[in-house]
């Protein structure tokens, strides 16, 4: 009789193993390699739209067609845009972005005469290979010029005047 209990036991022994360790796992969410929605995607403001560590490494960078501007935005701040005017004449700056309100950026700008300044209302992310925003670019001659909203698809590469 005792033989037979401790065959019982030993019996059931694994299986209560395996029953505790798939109810830990279910429980706590391992197992299934997602974050379970506890860490949600970024899908807007300047944090979404990073196209790598620094401009130096970045593997891919922004244009938008419908306002004639390309851009690459780094985490570690570095900022890089050109716009091409209606005369055809492109215009290249770079700066360091901080964030701003409204899920936007600003730029501190190393000079010229027309250079990226703000970019608001940041929505989309890398991930999705979109996002649209409203720009602002400073001209020396005329002062702010707003443009957009512009709608901007990730390219693959690196960022080339």
């Amino acid at each position: 009789m005792r033989t037979q209990t401790l065959l019982a036991i030993h019996n059931r022994y694994p299986f209560f193993l395996v029953t505790t360790l798939v109810f830990a796992l279910l429980s706590c969410g391992g197992g299934g390699g997602g974050n379970n929605g506890a860490n949600p995607a970024i899908t807007s403001g300047p944090r979404a739209i990073l196209n790598g560590s620094s401009l130096a490494t970045a593997t891919s960078y922004w244009i938008s067609q419908n306002c004639s501007v390309k851009v690459a935005v780094a985490a570690d701040g570095g900022l890089k845009a050109t716009v091409t005017d209606t005369s055809g004449t492109t215009y290249t700056s770079g700066g360091t972005w901080t964030a701003a309100d409204n899920n936007g950026l600003t730029v501190s700008e190393s000079g010229g005469s027309v250079y990226l300044s703000r970019m608001s209302n940041i929505s989309g992310s890398t991930s999705a290979g979109s996002f649209s925003a409203g720009l602002v670019f400073s001209v020396q001659s005329t002062g702010d010029q707003n443009i957009g909203p512009c709608t901007f698809s990730l390219q693959q590469g690196s960022f080339a005047s």
